[in-house]
């Protein structure tokens, strides 16, 4: 009996065989997968087993639910579905689990932007980007780029279809582009899924020539503006700059014109001796001994330099012009009276409207009386500045003033006619008299070549800008069916010239850009005067070489000058009207004579 018990008996053993083989049993485990994002993946398993049997497929440990086959299909796959996948197999006699099989989803390399921009000069200046791919020879570009994908991603830039050598970053820099650099610029991101390219076409137009090497492009300073003046008369236009910012006091920058393209920096005695927070600086000969004098507006004692007709100046330090205490607006020189010596008025800038602007008659010996008893003196209110102009063309100089909205109490611009005896009315009907905007900067300008001075009005804060259209009969239409009205911007500076001399006035504004207002992408206006219509649309906006403003950085002034005696008016850093915050600089008013009349 003993020895009988180490065997089994036959049945038993038999079931007992019977009952191991009923149990599931893998066969074919599950293969791990690599798949490009989009595509379909399938997992798939056999096994052996007492039927029936039951699959359960499980990711990440979880049970899928809804897949209970042997084949597991997964469509469009994502890289939420990158992870590990198990299946448990049962039947009435147990229950097994596979390996772990793993799906890697690769993602196909994506572009995210391919974007050019100018690149800083200087470690306060910082990089810009262009709206557009069209840029001036001489600037210096940067094309930037992004992409997306399972790395690592590999770059590849390409001109015109050909590699360009060593060019594997994620940028390409155009030091100095000339017309053989346009064509089509790629980009190529490649990985381990596959490869995929972006296009831009680059246009580079002659029309300006950025200039990039002297002092006058390359110095660095807190400068707001600058006023063209052949102050040595041989001539060139040389070029003045003022600077100051947010309380601070700075010297300002003279540039003589050497008439050879070239410019040399004044660097001893006024005006660039003299430390100011300045507002505006307008050239004026003021003792009409033939030398362009300089006055220059601060926030508190403005300047007044006297040339001395050997390439240097004099300050001078008595009259009230100098003695004055304001923070000034946009300055300007004007023969209000016509006594063949030109006046001085002063805007002032205050959070208040209860301040007055100032006007200095020239008595013609080289002083000045303050002017109590005028209306623009008389009339309070707080401006930026505004510009001189004949509107009605009776031989006097009229005013319009740009309102000071920034805080808080909205004033209308405002229109004063010269009477012509030395008095002024203000104008108080039209929509050039009664529109309310963030309005910054102005500028006369008969663009529709009738003889008579329109008005283009900048403003900012995202709206859109004015153009008055001169009726010829001391009224004026507002025009809104012209993308010159209609484009919406932060303009800080405004000129008109004819820059292609086809005998119609052009417009340039430039704007400030920021990411809570348009342009969010920073970007000044050019619009080409079609000189077609009367009153109506007749301009075409152009991007002659992209003509960039820097984020960040207020274009405050803007102005054409003639700097080579040639006919082409190139842009400096003035414009014709003024442009001012409580800690930003304004702009000086200008003359009907700064805009082609």
């Amino acid at each position: 009996m003993k020895a009988n018990s180490l065997f089994l008996t036959p049945a038993l053993l038999l079931a007992a065989v019977s009952t191991a083989l009923c149990q599931p049993v893998i066969t074919t485990q599950p293969s791990s997968l690599t798949n490009i994002a989009g595509t379909t993946a399938t997992f798939s398993v056999e096994a052996t087993g007492t039927d029936a049997l039951h699959y359960q497929w499980q990711f990440n440990t979880l049970e899928r639910t809804d897949q209970t086959n042997a084949m597991l299909i997964l469509t469009n796959v994502q890289t939420g579905n990158a992870g590990s996948y198990t299946v448990v197999i049962t039947n009435v006699d147990g229950a097994v689990t596979s390996a772990v099989a793993t799906l890697t989803v690769l993602l196909y390399p994506k572009i995210l932007f391919l974007r050019l921009s100018g690149g800083a000069t200087t470690s306060q200046d910082p990089s810009h980007f262009y709206r557009s791919n069209s840029v001036s020879p001489g600037a210096y570009l940067i094309f930037t780029t992004s992409a997306s994908g399972t790395a690592p991603l590999h770059f590849q830039w390409q001109f015109n279809q050909l590699d360009l050598p060593g060019k594997t970053g994620t940028s390409l820099i155009l030091a100095n582009a000339q017309l053989t650099n346009a064509g089509e610029y790629a980009i190529v991101v490649t990985n381990v899924a596959g490869a995929t390219s972006n296009v831009a076409t680059l246009t580079v137009d002659p029309a300006f020539t950025k200039i990039t090497t002297g002092p006058i492009v390359t110095d660095v300073g807190y400068s707001d503006g600058g006023t063209w003046g052949d102050f040595n008369k041989d001539g060139f236009l040389d070029l003045f700059v003022y600077n100051g910012m947010d309380g601070n006091a700075y010297v300002p920058f003279l540039y003589r014109n050497n008439g050879d393209g070239t410019f040399t920096k004044v660097t001893s005695g006024p005006p660039v001796n003299v430390s100011a927070e300045a507002t505006s600086g307008c050239w004026g000969d003021y003792d009409n001994d033939g030398n362009l004098d300089l006055y220059v507006t601060t926030t508190g004692l403005n300047l007044l330099y006297r040339n001395n007709g050997n390439g240097t100046f004099t300050r001078i330090t008595l009259g009230s012009q100098v003695t004055d205490f304001a923070y000034s607006g946009g300055g300007a020189w004007v023969d209000y009276d016509n006594d063949g010596f030109l006046d001085l008025f002063v805007p002032t800038i205050s959070s208040s409207t209860n301040v007055h602007s100032f006007l200095y008659r020239n008595n013609g010996d080289g002083t000045f009386s303050t002017i109590t008893n005028s209306t623009l003196v008389m009339d309070l209110g707080s401006f930026l500045g505004g510009a001189w102009g004949d509107y009605d063309n009776d031989g006097n100089s009229d005013l319009f003033l740009v309102a000071n909205n920034y805080f808080g109490v909205l004033q209308p611009n405002r229109l004063y006619h010269n009477n012509g005896d030395g008095t002024f009315t203000r104008v108080t009907t039209g929509s050039i008299a009664t529109d309310v905007a963030n309005s910054d900067v102005c500028a006369w300008g008969d663009y529709d070549n009738d003889g008579f001075l329109d008005l283009f009005v900048g403003n900012e804060a995202g709206q859109k800008n004015f153009l008055y259209h001169n009726n010829g009969d001391g009224t004026f239409t507002r025009i809104t069916n012209d993308i010159v009205a209609n484009d919406a911007g932060n303009a800080l500076g405004c000129a008109w010239g004819d820059y292609d001399n086809d005998g119609w006035l052009d417009l340039y504004v430039g704007n400030e850009g920021g990411p809570n207002f348009p342009p969010t992408v920073v970007v000044n206006f050019l619009y080409h005067n079609n000189g077609d219509g009367t009153g109506s649309v007749r301009f075409q906006r152009r991007r002659p070489g992209q003509l960039p403003l820097p984020q960040q950085r207020q274009q405050q002034q803007l102005a054409h000058g003639q700097t080579d005696r040639d006919r082409v008016e190139p842009l400096g850093h003035r414009h014709q009207g003024a442009r001012q915050r409580y800690h930003r600089r304004s702009q000086p008013l200008a003359t009907a004579a700064d805009h082609g009349r």
